[in-house]
C-alpha cells in the first residue's frame, strides 16, 4: 500500500490474514486498509489483536488510539495514549492524538496542555509549527 495500490494491498493483506489470522503485519496492514475505507469496526477488531502483542510500537499505539477516537471509545483511546506518551515522551503524533482524545472527551484543560506540549516538541525537534 506504500505505492498507493490500495485495492491490491487489500487483497494481499486479506489473503495473508486468512492464511494466518495471528500474523501481526498482515493484521496491521489489513486494519490500515479498513481504516482507509472507513470500516472502523473491522479495523478496531484487528488492531486490538495487534495491540495485545505489539503495544510497544508507536504505529500500533497510534493507529489503535485513532481508531478508538473514530469509534467514540475515548476512554480506551486515552488509556492507549497514556501508555504511548509515557513510553515515548517525545513522539509528536502520540501527543497530538492525546490532545484530540482529551478534546473529544470535553477535557479542555488537558487538551490544551497536550497541544501545548506538541508545540514545544515541534520547536525542540526543529519542525515547523
Amino acid at each position: 500500500h506504500v505505492q498507493s495500490r490500495f485495492d491490491d494491498a487489500m487483497i494481499w493483506y486479506s489473503q495473508a490474514h486468512k492464511l494466518n489470522g495471528k500474523h501481526v503485519l498482515a493484521s496491521f496492514g489489513l486494519a490500515q486498509m479498513h481504516w482507509r475505507l472507513k470500516q472502523f469496526d473491522d479495523a478496531v477488531k484487528l488492531m486490538e489483536a495487534v495491540y495485545k502483542v505489539r503495544a510497544d510500537q508507536v504505529p500500533v499505539l497510534r493507529l489503535t488510539a485513532l481508531l478508538y477516537i473514530e469509534t467514540g471509545k475515548l476512554d480506551m483511546a486515552r488509556k492507549v495514549l497514556h501508555r504511548g506518551t509515557k513510553n515515548f515522551p517525545d513522539n509528536i503524533d502520540l501527543w497530538a492524538a492525546s490532545a484530540r482524545a482529551f478534546q473529544g472527551s470535553h477535557m479542555h484543560q488537558k487538551a490544551c496542555e497536550a497541544y501545548s506540549h506538541v508545540v514545544r516538541l515541534m520547536k525542540k525537534q526543529n519542525r515547523p509549527v
